[in-house]
């Protein structure tokens, strides 16, 4: 069992995140004709097979073979699970020369690697396929979620900046950061995804939605359909689906590529869902902070009328 003062630690870490979403949204449907086959496969026990110490999860990610990586949230280590291997097993942790880290999230890299997030240093690292840092950017403070983009380019959503900030690790030009420009006021942004051609799907904890983004920051539209609670964790299945985990109702939202809400899954098996990834053809992997797991489904085509 993780002691009650790491749970204390990474809910304070959320704090930000959920105190500008009280209160339940509804969706207009939960289910509709246009429902896809989802498929619960396995929940995975976020645990250190070597310790039997369990821990709380946050980023998650595939890289380019289909190993899952999760971020262990407690100890700013990173845990992966081999393809057909029951186990997590350690990859990485913070390097012996840095001060501390903070990690957040993960994505695959170009390279077969991974990068990820690191809120205390400011920073997007490149891991390599064996868990040796390697290049790096400094994005800045309040850096949460990060989508990885063709080649080497990366995402990241900088929640206390309202921003954007995208990095190019082949070119190793200086990182962009670009403002959200939102009707609403201020953005916290939590998490992005690049969505080709040209747009970056970003969710937004302050105006509770889903924001289609140009690289500007220029919105170019909302998820709309669907009421969230919190709007944490988004990822694509190919060029079928945008996924969003809603933290608040515990379930994960689905909506086409124009922001059209179709339908959600994982009612009853969530609890309290953060970060996601998907393959393109169709597995998807969520983080449950709630049920210290990961929860594995399968997504299949919405039926043809």
């Amino acid at each position: 069992m993780v002691e009650p003062i790491a749970l204390l630690w990474v809910y304070s870490l959320l704090t930000v995140w959920l105190v500008c979403c009280a209160g339940a949204g509804t969706a207009e449907s939960s289910a509709n004709s246009d429902s896809a086959s989802v498929e619960h496969l396995e929940s995975i026990v976020c645990q250190d097979h070597t310790t039997g110490i369990e821990f709380l999860p946050l980023g998650v990610c595939f890289d380019l073979m289909g190993n899952l990586y999760v971020v262990d949230s407690d100890n700013s280590r990173i845990y992966v699970r081999k393809r057909d291997v029951d186990i997590l097993t350690l990859f990485s942790e913070c390097p012996a020369d840095y001060p501390e880290c903070d990690f957040i999230d993960v994505a695959g890299s170009r390279a077969g690697g991974i990068y990820v997030s690191d809120r205390s240093g400011g920073l997007i690292l490149d891991l390599d396929r064996w868990g040796e840092p390697g290049a790096y950017f400094h994005v800045g403070e309040g850096v949460a979620g990060i989508g990885q983009g063709k080649a080497g380019r990366v995402v990241a959503a900088m929640g206390i900046s309202g921003s954007i900030s995208m990095v190019d690790f082949d070119k190793e030009t200086e990182a962009l950061e670009t403002a959200i420009t939102h009707g609403d006021g201020n953005a916290y942004p939590v998490d992005c995804h690049f969505l080709e051609p040209g747009i970056i799907i970003v969710t937004d904890s302050f105006s509770k939605q889903v924001l289609f983004l140009t690289g500007l920051g220029e919105i170019k539209g909302v998820a709309h359909g669907y009421s969230f609670d919190n709007p944490f964790g988004v990822t694509c299945v190919g060029e079928r689906y945008v996924l969003v985990a809603d933290s608040g109702r515990g379930l994960v939202a689905v909506f086409d590529p124009g922001g059209g809400f179709l339908f959600t899954f994982g009612e009853g098996i969530l609890d309290m869902p953060t970060f996601l990834d998907s393959t393109p053809d169709g597995l998807v992997c969520v983080s449950d902070m709630g049920r210290m797991t990961i929860e594995v489904f399968r997504i299949g085509e919405v039926p043809s009328e």
